[in-house]
C-alpha cells in the first residue's frame, strides 16, 4: 500500500479525470476495470481499479482517491494480476481504515496563555497590596490659629 499527498485546487471530479488522463498515458496498456464513488471514513472518494502491463508483468492495481482542504490523497495497492484476488480483500479493508484528521485544537497554548495571564494577574495584586499598606498617611499637624496682633 502506498499513500501519496499532492496540493491540488482540482475537485474530486476534475482530479480523478486529470488522474486517469496521466495514468493511461504513463503505463503499458492501462485499462480501468472499474470505478466509482465511495466512502471512505465518512468523506466522499473516488475508486478506480485498472490493469496495466510494466516490462514483463501484468500488474492490477486499486486506487482510492479524496481531495480534502485543497489537498489530494492517493491510496494505491498493487499486486500481480494473477494474485490480485487473493490481496484484494486486504487492500479494501485497509483502505476502509483511512482517516484523514484536521489539525487538533492547540489547546496546551490555550492552558499556557491562561497560566501565564492569572500568574500576571495575581503578581499585580500582590504588587499593588504591598503598595498600598507601604502607604502611610501623614497627619497633618495641627497649628494653632495665628494671634491677631
Amino acid at each position: 500500500m502506498n499513500v501519496v499527498v499532492e496540493a491540488t485546487s482540482l475537485s474530486l471530479a476534475d482530479y480523478v479525470s486529470a488522474s486517469k488522463s496521466q495514468l493511461s498515458s504513463g503505463l503499458t496498456n492501462y485499462s480501468v476495470v472499474s470505478e466509482g464513488p465511495i466512502t471512505i471514513g465518512g468523506v466522499g472518494a473516488y475508486q478506480l481499479v485498472a490493469t496495466f502491463t510494466q516490462g514483463a508483468f501484468s500488474i492490477k492495481n486499486m486506487q482510492v482517491l479524496f481531495v480534502e482542504n485543497h489537498e489530494a490523497y492517493i491510496v494505491t495497492s498493487t499486486a500481480l494480476q494473477s494474485n490480485y484476488d487473493t490481496y484484494s480483500p486486504v487492500f479494501t479493508e485497509s483502505v476502509q481504515t483511512f482517516k484523514l484528521t484536521g489539525p487538533e485544537f492547540p489547546w496546551i497554548l490555550v492552558i499556557v496563555g491562561v497560566a501565564i495571564a492569572a500568574g500576571i494577574v495575581i503578581g499585580l495584586t500582590v504588587i499593588l497590596r504591598r503598595r498600598k499598606l507601604a502607604v502611610t498617611p501623614t497627619a497633618i499637624p495641627e497649628t494653632a490659629p495665628a494671634s491677631p496682633i
